[in-house]
């Protein structure tokens, strides 16, 4: 009895899945299953193949390099002997034995290659003319070939690197490879690129020439210098429908005037020919495209420029308003859903003509000059738009959705049934340049009844001054935005001034994060919020001037909250905390209490698991608050100041709650109880704290017995053994560190013997201080462990 054979039309649905996701390992399995299958998934697995390796699964015995070499291998033999090159056949399809006058010196890396024990002379070199052909005939499903940013065609391994050395030297040099090497790299970057780059470029170049059917392939890739023998034969390239031109080496000139002042006069003669040339090619370019379009009309729908790796932002590139010329012989996009920068020129070449009813998301590309073609580009028809990410290069990006705005109350004042509004649910707005950020506010008044996402992120610097705040910029005033449930604002190299209204507004705040670059400030500059409401906020993140004039009355109605940072910029590894009147340091007992001007610590926040302070807020902070938070897992606080001049000291009493305000189980004589927190497993406190001795054992096994990781640089106030005792019989520890000065002698004592480094050690002592994610079973196993003023880790001694 047969087996049932699925249906093509089913089989073709199922391998289309497969390749949607870039499942490689089944599709190469789909074909050891039978003829049937086999001719089914090649079409699918050999139309782009070079982007197949990328996904190769991770268990495959074979390397992604090997097997991109091996691909080429199969592909470049069903090519004709004839058409096949020089260099490309002594590559991939045959041995090239190296002779013995041939010491293995790569003379651009400096080493020498021992090639004898590659056991390179034991396989004999084939015939130029003769090679076996693969049984299947892979180069017929080939239709995408974008080999310039994809796959290495040469590796690492030595044997291939002699191999490539002996090409240079014999047949596979050119006049314009070795001019490459000599004249061209070095005097731009002051380095000399290896041979090895060099020639892979060539490989690429020639190899795109060889493997391209000009008749099937539909997405192809090819180096701008090499664009004149294509438009030869435009008319063959009757299926292509992407081109993307790569402006390769043979174009990469000098900007920098103190480079061309380095340059010799062939430098100098070499560069002013290549610029010629480049414009030449552009131009070759221009017209590729503009007769393809005539002869293969609406077949060609997109091009595009790729740049080398190794042409940095000032080098040549392919100017904006030459490709938009090119895309102008092309048909408008067609009902596109998304707009950014891989169709944003194809869209303003064509703009007018281009329906927008479908465009959901709008993401202005990055680049000053991508945005200038049009300085308005009509983002406005996009009716249906839901998402846009915006470059605020001038105060007026938004005009147009102010005046819809406008527009839109007025008819609702006069009774008149009005346009209705883009319903615009998310923006990022980013600025790089110096404006007044009025697009921020434009787009909270424009967007005010749909908008669920703002995030605004500020890049612009006044000078070359990174020390501080640069400019100041005023917006967040009288902000309406019901629906709004994520805020994020960042300006890293300047001041915000919010206004002091600017949570009041947004009562579905979910997660808010605000923070500026102030380091150090007076008190009395600092302008309070006013209180708000936010019940539904689970995420809150203030650094900077935010922190400063967040009203601490708003926690009080955000019982959902469950992540609570604030602090203000580290700078050289440090905080800046104002003095009090000279008094900075609590002493034990005292009932001098910290000033607080508008911090009270009676927070109830069920719900809290993170909380970390930093400067002024770590100062101030008291640990009775945790009472009401019983679900607190991480607690950081981080009071390091330069030359320590801010202490804090512990004592049981900051850990005592009274009992007519607590609810904990354990209690005492004196009608007090100790603060009770089990699901805390990440304690690091930073900065001068100074412990009472006592206070070491009542923390890590009353208070937090469930401790997993313990940081406490700069504590003071115990010794090793103190601390010691402290973590004996904490069976959850993995991670102890300590900076206590000790020696080998104190150690030993101590039972403590130097750890033995694993792959999961080193994990954990170099797993990021800010780390969420708890510690895995493996590193679980390997703890507890000590760490002090080193890296290194230490174990306890076993016990006999």
């Amino acid at each position: 009895m047969s087996r049932p054979i699925i249906p093509l039309e089913c089989l073709h649905l199922i391998i289309t899945k497969i390749a949607e996701e870039h499942d490689t390992a089944t599709l190469a399995r789909l074909l050891q299953v039978n003829r049937y299958f086999c001719s089914a998934t090649l079409p699918f697995l050999y139309r782009d193949p070079f982007l197949s390796m990328s996904y190769v699964y991770e268990e495959s015995a074979i390397s992604v390099d090997e097997l991109t070499w091996q691909s080429t291998q199969n592909l470049l033999r069903l090519v004709p002997s004839e058409q096949c090159p020089e260099l490309l056949r002594m590559m991939f399809l045959e041995y090239v034995p190296v002779p013995d006058k041939v010491d293995g010196r790569n003379e651009n890396y400096g080493q020498v290659w021992d090639t004898s024990t590659f056991g390179v002379h034991s396989t004999p070199r084939r015939s130029k003319d003769t090679y076996t052909q693969p049984v299947v005939d892979y180069l017929s499903h080939l239709r995408c070939l974008e080999i310039f940013s994809r796959c290495s065609f040469i590796t690492d391994d030595r044997l291939r690197q002699a191999h490539i050395n002996h090409c240079m030297e014999t047949v596979g040099p050119r006049e314009t490879l070795k001019d490459d090497i000599k004249h061209a790299s070095h005097r731009i970057f002051f380095i000399e690129l290896d041979t090895i780059t060099i020639v892979d470029a060539e490989i690429r170049r020639q190899l795109t020439w060889t493997l391209c059917n000009r008749s099937t392939i539909q997405v192809l890739q090819i180096p701008l210098s090499d664009i004149r023998r294509y438009l030869d034969c435009v008319h063959e390239f009757k299926a292509l429908y992407s081109l993307n031109v790569a402006v390769d080496r043979d174009f990469i000139l000098p900007q920098d005037g103190r480079i061309q002042m380095a340059m010799t006069d062939k430098d100098l003669e070499k560069a002013d020919e290549r610029a010629k040339m480049f414009l030449a090619a552009q131009e070759d370019m221009v017209r590729f495209v503009h007769q393809h379009a005539s002869i293969h009309k609406g077949v060609l729908r997109a091009v595009s420029t790729l740049k080398f790796p190794w042409a940095s932002d000032e080098l040549n590139r392919i100017p904006v308003k030459t490709l938009v010329r090119a895309i102008k012989a092309l048909p408008p996009l067609s009902n596109p859903r998304t707009l950014d920068n891989i169709n944003w020129l194809h869209f303003i070449a064509k703009a007018q003509e281009t329906n927008l009813d479908s465009v959901k998301f709008v993401s202005y590309p990055m680049g000053y000059e991508l945005v200038s073609i049009e300085r308005y580009p009509p983002i406005h028809r996009c009716r249906a738009m839901q998402s846009m990410r915006l470059q605020a290069t001038t105060d007026d990006v938004l005009k147009w959705a102010v005046e819809e705005k406008k527009q839109y109350e007025y008819d609702i004042r006069q009774g008149v049934v009005p346009k209705p509004l883009v319903p615009l649910e998310s923006i990022d707005i980013d600025f790089r340049n110096e404006t007044s950020h009025t697009a921020a506010d434009d787009a909270a008044y424009a967007f005010s009844g749909t908008l669920v996402n703002l995030r605004i992120e500020d890049l612009y610097r006044s000078g070359d001054d990174y020390d501080g705040p640069s400019v100041a910029f005023h917006f967040g005033h009288r902000w309406n935005l019901p629906k709004l449930e994520v805020l994020v604002i960042s300006s890293p190299g300047n001041t915000l001034h919010l206004g002091s209204n600017i949570l009041g507004g947004c009562k579905a705040l979910k997660e808010v994060s605000l923070r500026d670059s102030v380091w150090d400030y007076s008190p009395d500059q600092i302008q309070s919020w006013h209180p708000a409401e936010l019940p539904c906020l689970k995420g809150l993140q203030l650094i900077g001037t935010p922190a400063l004039s967040f009203h601490p009355a708003t926690l009080q109605s955000t019982a959902s909250l469950e992540v609570l940072v604030m602090s203000m910029p580290v700078k050289d590894g440090s905080n800046y905390i104002p003095l009090d009147n000279g008094d900075t340091h609590v002493e034990p007992g005292s009932t001098h209490t910290l000033p607080q001007t508008l911090w009270s610590w009676d927070w109830h926040l069920p719900k809290l698991t993170r909380l970390w302070l930093g400067a002024t807020f770590a100062f101030k902070f008291r640990f009775q608050m945790l009472q009401y938070c019983p679900l607190l897992e991480q607690l950081q606080l981080n009071i390091s100041t330069p030359e320590t001049t801010h202490t804090r000291y512990l004592t049981t009493s900051d850990f005592t709650l009274s009992l007519d305000t607590s609810s904990v189980e354990e209690s005492n004589s004196c009608g007090t109880a100790l603060l009770h927190l089990p699901a805390l497993w990440d304690f690091q406190i930073k900065g001068s704290w100074r412990f009472q001795k006592e206070l070491l054992l009542v923390l890590f096994h009353e208070v937090a017995p469930n401790i997993e990781r313990v940081c406490m640089t700069e504590s003071t106030g115990f010794h090793l053994k103190d601390w010691m005792d402290s973590m004996e019989g904490l069976k959850q520890l993995v991670l102890a560190t300590c900076h206590l000065t000790t020696t080998m002698l104190d150690l030993t004592n101590a039972g403590l013997t130097l750890h033995v480094p694993s792959a999961e050690a080193h994990r954990i002592c170099h797993r990021e201080h800010q780390s969420t994610s708890r510690f895995t079973d493996e590193e679980r196993a390997e703890g507890p462990l000590f760490c002090f003023e080193s890296r290194l880790c230490y174990v306890r001694t076993p016990v006999d």
